[in-house]
């Protein structure tokens, strides 16, 4: 090993006397610093390990024998610190692991650098996690999560929990929560093992987010049970299913969801213990209680979303000025954690005269960002008549999670106008017309998720076409401390219940 040293900072020759004559200090020592030594001495150790000089320790891996360094192998691994600090023993024994792997470990205490193959990658960084070298771990952790699919999501997130890797659970979970509506609904999810799946499902603490919003307790377990009828179907495991339907908490699933899930299962939905389940769910959901329910359908939690309704807009007319054509509500027409992502709104004139003074809600259509869209009122046409070309359209599209978290109204006999306010700072209006007065709006609880849902109202008909009154804003709030919802759902106590396959 040779390197150039240096002296810092670099001395002019002597000078006893200062410019003013007096007597100058000579410094009793002086710093100095090899370039590059760290390098040099990396280069070093490497050069002496390839050639067996001076190991002081043997790795025996599969009757294959390794000379190394301890220094070195203790320097980057704390178990094999400890291991060096318990025993002197020359010689010492590792089982359980591939050549190959102990090699890559090796190469990198010397070098830094190694190989690191994707068909072994889980392999590495279950070693390296075990001898407890971090910097190893988090690298192959990188490599990892390029290899998340639907295949292996749910292996791979329980081994990043269980070894506590916390950018490659963080990860897995991204990917499970960005496809989650494609992933549950395909078999290619089935390729996990079943003990991943019941694991990360029976984990109810766990939140279950899409685009930033959680999902109902009941799309949830709409999930769990889709995986369940797949799982069994794919392996044929048909008389099993009873047993796996304990785990699902079937009374926050609506008939409705687990009849169109089981609907082509006859093998399923023919048996017998199948059905006393459901029966017994159908009963917890009626507020009674049998011993041998399962004991978790009373420490979940029921349902943490709820639709609040504002009090309807007030109207001083009656059915004889403004015959009412129908009334809507748009509170069950899909959950409260899917969002709006756009609306057009269609304001008619009020009086089609050249004396007219504003215009009024006559229609809307709203979309969600699981494609369901509803209307009401006016809908637009490829020919308009006369009265209808007055009609003016506009439309609000929302970005990538932005909701819609207060709104102005502007009403006298009709609804005159419409300001939207989002959780990202934008105003969106006012549109339509001028009159009426102005009523502000908001969530009544103000919580972290809580945004504009739904509307209900009554279109009725005036001047030859409709309008829309009395309207009702829909909030979607979600409980965040877990207590009773505003809008009066039932309370349960929380309480994680571990489940464990027999």
């Amino acid at each position: 090993m040779t390197d150039e040293v240096k002296a810092l900072p670099e001395k002019q020759p002597h000078d006893p006397t200062t410019d003013d004559g007096s007597a100058s200090i000579i410094p009793d020592s002086l710093k100095c610093r090899a370039d590059n030594f760290g390098l040099v001495m990396f280069d070093e150790l490497a050069s002496l390990w390839e050639r067996n000089l001076f190991c002081d320790v043997v790795f025996e891996v599969n009757s294959k024998k390794y000379k190394c360094h301890r220094i070195v192998l203790a320097s980057i691994s704390a178990y094999l610190q400890r291991i060096f600090h318990q025993t002197r023993r020359h010689v010492i024994r590792i089982r359980n692991i591939q050549n190959e792997i102990f090699e890559n470990v090796l190469k990198f205490a010397y070098t830094g650098s190694m190989e690191i193959k994707n068909s072994n990658v889980f392999e590495m960084i279950f070693v390296c996690s075990y001898l407890e070298i971090p910097s190893l771990v988090n690298v192959c952790a990188l490599v990892a999560v390029d290899l998340i699919d639907p295949q292996n999501c749910f292996e791979v997130i329980k081994f990043a929990r269980e070894l506590r890797i916390q950018t490659l659970h963080e990860k897995t979970l991204e990917f499970i929560l960005l496809y989650q509506d494609k992933l549950f609904n395909e078999t290619e999810i089935c390729m996990n093992s079943l003990e991943s799946v019941l694991e990360f499902f029976n984990d109810r603490t766990q939140l279950m987010t899409r685009n930033g919003l959680p999902v109902s307790m009941s799309t949830r377990e709409t999930y769990f049970m889709k995986f369940l009828s797949n799982y069994v179907s794919l392996n044929n495991l048909f008389e099993g299913f009873a047993d796996l339907l304990q785990f699902v908490h079937l009374p926050i699933l609506p008939a409705s969801k687990w009849k169109h899930i089981l609907k082509s299962h006859d093998q399923i939905v023919d048996n017998a213990l199948i059905q006393y389940f459901l029966e017994l769910s159908d009963l917890h959901r009626q507020g009674k209680r049998i011993e041998c329910m399962p004991v978790f359908w009373d420490t979940v939690p029921h349902e943490k979303w709820n639709i609040v309704m504002d009090k309807p807009t007030t109207h001083p007319v009656t059915e004889s000025q403004f015959p009412k054509v129908c009334d809507f509500n748009d509170n069950l027409v899909t959950g409260p954690e899917v969002a709006v992502t756009s609306m057009e709104l269609y304001f008619r004139p009020w009086l089609y005269t050249e004396d007219k003074v504003t215009d009024v809600l006559g229609g809307m259509k709203i979309c969600f960002e699981n494609g369901v869209e509803v209307s009401h009122g006016i809908k637009p046409k490829s020919k308009p008549t006369r009265l209808e070309k007055h009609i003016k359209k506009f439309e609000i599209k929302l970005t990538a999670g932005e909701l819609i978290s207060a709104m102005d109204l502007t009403f006298g006999w009709c609804i005159n106008g419409l300001t939207f306010y989002t959780n990202k700072g934008r105003q969106l209006g006012p549109y339509g017309g001028i009159g009426g007065d102005v009523h502000k709006y908001k969530p009544q609880t103000n919580g972290q998720f809580d945004h504009f849902h739904c509307f209900s109202g009554r279109v009725v008909t005036t001047y030859q076409m409709l309008a829309i009154t009395h309207l009702q804003i829909g909030w979607a709030c979600y409980d965040t401390d877990n207590k009773q919802g505003v809008g009066g759902s039932e309370n349960h106590e929380t309480e994680q219940t571990d489940l464990k396959i027999q």
